[in-house]
């Protein structure tokens, strides 16, 4: 939802959705309070538009964070379910090279390194 949009919401004492992000809801929040006390005359015209357009840049910042931190937490859940999974092939397999090589895959995803496994599985193979 846009600013705007949050805005004339909280103006005429609208509902937002129950299920808008949380920067929404603080913009919501803090612009009904802002729009109340400016129709009770605690807060003046020049005093609004400065509060308002503070709450909009806060609303701004607050959104990009919201969106970093989404997609961080939807990384990490999609790595853990391909690790579990990982794993549990790792349980089932019986040939030792191929558990070296899973087990590899799964310390490279933890570690968010694309090519550990490729760097280590010749030299440790070799050993083996």
């Amino acid at each position: 939802m846009k600013f705007e949009e949050i805005s004339l919401k909280a103006y005429f004492n609208k509902k937002i959705d129950e299920y808008c992000d949380l920067p929404e809801k603080l913009a919501y929040l803090r612009l009904k309070d802002l729009y109340f006390e400016y129709n009770t005359g605690k807060v003046g015209e020049n005093k609004g538009k400065e509060d308002k357009e503070k709450i909009k840049k806060e609303f701004e910042n607050d959104k990009v964070d919201y969106e970093r931190m989404l997609k961080i937490i939807q990384e990490y859940s999609e790595n853990k379910r391909i690790v579990t999974n990982k794993l549990i092939e790792l349980e089932k397999e019986t040939d030792i090279h191929k558990k070296l090589e899973k087990s590899l895959e799964i310390i490279g995803i933890l570690v968010r390194d694309d090519w550990l496994k490729d760097r280590n599985l010749d030299k440790l193979t070799k050993e083996l």
